[in-house]
């Protein structure tokens, strides 16, 4: 779980499976597209670790979906015509190795700030969802 001085793995599989921390609430009623954060959000790698790793050091409480690498809808097109690509990229902490971040990218810049197409957002937060599968529900007994 713990960096301990390893490298940055920047090699992804696409049958790769990531874990996504979920509200206690979305557990009952689905994951709420929302809950994707733009331009990034946090997953764990199946490759480094446990799923439930996802859960350290604080939100126990919490649900855990996965879905796979190939499952991030890259690229979307804007009504524009502008091309956003995302992809998972390792970025490990030193309390935990398998940490990593689905980012965007417009062209080859990364985007840092939310100033994301409105359809784009939703087209993506969207369809990733409908791919993600509950791997643990914190209402059943703790199983880690």
């Amino acid at each position: 779980m713990f960096r301990r001085d390893r490298p940055i793995d920047p090699i992804f599989n696409s049958s790769e499976y990531l874990f996504f921390r979920i509200p206690p609430d979305a557990v009952v009623g689905g994951v709420d597209p929302i809950d994707l954060r733009f331009p990034e959000f946090s997953v764990n790698r199946g490759k480094h670790g446990q799923y439930w790793y996802v859960l350290y050091p604080e939100y126990f409480e919490f649900g855990i979906v996965e879905f796979m690498v190939s499952d991030i809808p890259t690229p979307l097109q804007s009504e524009g015509g502008v091309e956003y690509a995302f992809r998972p990229e390792h970025d490990p902490e030193e309390g935990n190795y398998a940490h990593a971040e689905v980012r965007t990218y417009k062209g080859k810049t990364r985007r840092k700030k939310s100033s994301l197409p409105e359809g784009i957002k939703k087209e993506f937060r969207e369809s990733l969802v409908q791919r993600m599968v509950l791997v643990y529900d914190p209402r059943e007994p703790n199983p880690f």
